[in-house]
C-alpha cells in the first residue's frame, strides 16, 4: 500500500500509518538518506 505523507495531515494519522509521529519519522528519513549517499555516493535525486 502506497501512502504519501502529503496526505499525512495529524499527529494521529502519522502514527497509525508509520507507528512514528512526523517528528521521529522525519529524523529517522534524514538518517536513511545521510547513509544512503554514504553507501552509493549521491544523492537518490542525482541518480
Amino acid at each position: 500500500m502506497k501512502i504519501s505523507i502529503k496526505k499525512l495531515t495529524t499527529d494521529r494519522k502519522w502514527r497509525v500509518s508509520t507507528g512514528l509521529s512526523q517528528k521521529q519519522f522525519l529524523k529517522l528519513l534524514d538518517l536513511f538518506k545521510e547513509e544512503y549517499i554514504s553507501i552509493c555516493g549521491k544523492r537518490l535525486e542525482d541518480r
